[in-house]
């Protein structure tokens, strides 16, 4: 990475920075104004806006202009996963950063949605849904990327790694109508 692309890393945080900070402060401020706790309100605010702001590094990176002249579309599963490349320097960086991409979109969303995303699937659904928008995007833009069914794959899997993460905030407990452990129902610290 050279330093142009860390130098504009650091433009877009000290710009994104002061943007978040100020939407935690309004979303916690219309929540106690509706008689919420002001603690949990600032709780709640931080998870919601982390959670939105997981995905302004999937966009940045996964929309680019690439290096290549023209698309490449690889529909075949696995193929670019377990290709001639396996286990490089390349296939590393290619496999585990598709993952790393996902992860904290995994772990912060069914934290900040536990009622509609506290299950493996949904979780799994929303990074499958995303990626696949993205990857179409990518082909009806013409950007220069590849187009490729294990990018879909990987982002899934790197969701569903970071939705284990903090699973045992958001796991579903007991056979009752909806009980949920952490974040969902209030509670700080993982049960045992």
């Amino acid at each position: 990475m050279g330093t142009h692309a860390i130098s504009t890393m650091v433009d877009a945080v000290l710009v994104a920075a002061p943007l978040c900070a100020l939407a935690v402060g309004l979303l916690s401020w219309l929540r106690a104004r509706n008689k919420a706790n002001p603690a949990r309100a600032v709780g709640k605010s931080l998870l919601d806006v982390a959670t939105v702001a997981s995905t302004a590094p999937i966009l940045a990176v996964t929309l680019a202009i690439g290096a290549g002249a023209h698309t490449e579309v690889s529909l075949v599963p696995f193929a670019d996963m377990f290709g001639s490349q396996a286990l490089s320097t390349t296939w590393l960086y290619q496999n585990l950063g598709n993952m790393a991409l996902f992860a904290p979109l995994g772990a912060l969303a069914p934290l900040a949605f536990a009622q509609r995303l506290a299950a493996w699937w949904r979780v799994g659904a929303v990074a499958m849904g995303l990626s696949v928008t993205i990857e179409t995007c990518q082909y009806l833009m013409q950007i220069g990327r590849a187009v490729s069914v294990d990018d879909v794959l990987l982002n899934t899997a790197g969701a569903l790694v970071g939705a284990a993460c903090t699973w045992p905030w958001w796991r579903p407990t007991g056979q009752g109508a909806g009980e949920r452990t952490g974040a969902a129902a209030g509670a700080v610290a993982p049960r045992s």
